[in-house]
Formats: C-alpha cells, structure tokens, sequence
C-alpha cells in the first residue's frame, strides 16, 4: 500500500509539474509565470509555503515545509551548489539537513537535464520538496517501515530513509 501511494505521488507531481510547465502561467492576464503559478498552488494546498522573490541575480525560490526544512535556489540555476540549499526552519544544519540538500542537488540536475529549462525544472522541484513535506516524520517502506536509517556516506549517522543516497525519486 505504501509503495502505491509512493508512485501515485509521483505521478500526481509530474501531472501537476507537466501542467504547469506547459501552461507557463496561470491565465489571469498579467504575464505571471509558471513557476510563481506552482508557488501559488502549493501554498493553496497547504503542505508547505512556496514564495518566489527577484533580485539582480534571477528569481530566488523557496519552500518552507512548516517544521521540516526550509529549501532555497535560484530558478535560473538550480543545480548550483553554492546556491541551492537545505536546512532547518530555524536555520541550523543537521545530518538530516545535509542529506536533504545532496538529494536536492541531484534531483535539480536530473530535472534540468529533463526539462532542459531552468523555470520548468523548478516546477518539478517545488512539486518534489511538497512530496518530501513529511521527509521527518512518515516511515518510509525501503528502510523498513522505519523513518530513520544509517547513512553509509556519512558514517552511519541516521537520516530519513527516503534522503539516503540513491534514493532520489526521478519524476
């Protein structure tokens, strides 16, 4: 049961990356973007708070999953290490938070190479961060219904299951 609910998520994310990504706005005229559309949607739906901001370097993007962890990079560039980010909401760095920005990193090349967009590949980002909304608390069925599992890349430190190397879902 776990594993199907796993790829329905899947697939209810790539549904809602593809429609967006495909739309390229939300049609109420003002020109808004996909991505800012995607934040929108996600903070709708309420399971983490998406916000977009623009500087003189792009547009900053960043999920907060409420207690979670607070995910940051910039849709020009999202497989940038020096710029895309994990960490605790209240800004500390752990283990866990470590694992979350290496699967973030490799997940953001894997949706660029796809998309071969960089604002597309952020829609498939955010979708994916909402799925992980829950990385710290929901048992993860490949660790063996347990939520936490030893790290082998970071000396057997536990982290959630689902952050372990090699376990980041292609959409």
């Amino acid at each position: 049961m776990a594993r199907e609910d796993a790829l329905e998520d899947g697939e209810a994310r790539e549904a809602r990356a593809g429609a967006r990504a495909r739309e390229g706005g939300d049609g109420d005229g003002k020109g808004a973007s996909g991505l800012a559309a995607s934040a929108r949607e996600a903070n709708a739906r309420g399971g983490v708070r998406a916000e977009t901001s623009a500087d003189d370097d792009g547009t900053l993007v960043r999920v907060i999953a409420p207690g979670a962890f607070d995910a940051r990079w910039r849709a020009n560039d999202p497989a940038n290490a020096a710029t895309t980010t994990a960490r605790a909401v209240d800004g500390g760095v752990t283990a866990a938070h470590a694992a979350l920005s290496d699967r973030l990193l490799e997940f953001a090349a894997d949706a660029l190479a796809r998309a071969g967009d960089a604002e597309a590949a952020s829609i498939e980002i955010l979708a994916w961060l909402e799925d992980l909304r829950d990385v710290f608390v929901v048992p993860d069925f490949a660790s063996g219904g347990r939520v936490l599992a030893p790290d082998p890349s970071r000396g057997g430190v536990l982290v959630p299951g689902r952050l372990l190397p090699g376990r980041v879902a292609r959409a």
